[in-house]
């Protein structure tokens, strides 16, 4: 289960999202810093991983694909969210577009690989 724990990383975007939304001001943009600068400092902290799985036919189901299969109803949802907080708050300039970036990066950066996963 320890390897699949970074996999799970990406599920602490839209908890980010949504406090630094209602934080407002310059928060928003905290999620930015945290996927282009945190994210990589911590991938050079934590290493590769030297074992690769062997190349074997693979299960139908593996533990691997839990957060595969939970983006989709997460990113949705923080999306529907980020939504109707956008349009049902007065917002400064800088925290809509914070919020508006943050939600288009997480969509781009996680959606678009959990997306081409499922292809799989």
């Amino acid at each position: 289960m320890r390897k699949v724990a970074p996999y799970f990383i990406s599920f602490m975007l839209p908890p980010l999202l949504m406090v630094t939304v209602r934080a407002g001001g310059s928060w928003p943009w905290l999620v930015v810093a945290f996927l282009f600068l945190m994210i990589p400092m911590l991938d050079l902290v934590v290493g590769e991983d030297p074992e690769q799985p062997p190349e074997t036919p693979r299960p139908r189901f593996t533990v691997y694909e839990i957060p595969l299969l939970l983006w989709p109803p997460v990113m949705t949802a923080t999306l529907l969210w980020t939504f109707h907080f956008l349009s049902s708050h007065e917002l400064s300039g800088t925290t809509w577009w914070g919020a508006v970036v943050a939600l288009g990066i997480i969509n781009g950066v996680v959606g678009i690989n959990v997306g081409h996963e499922l292809c799989h």
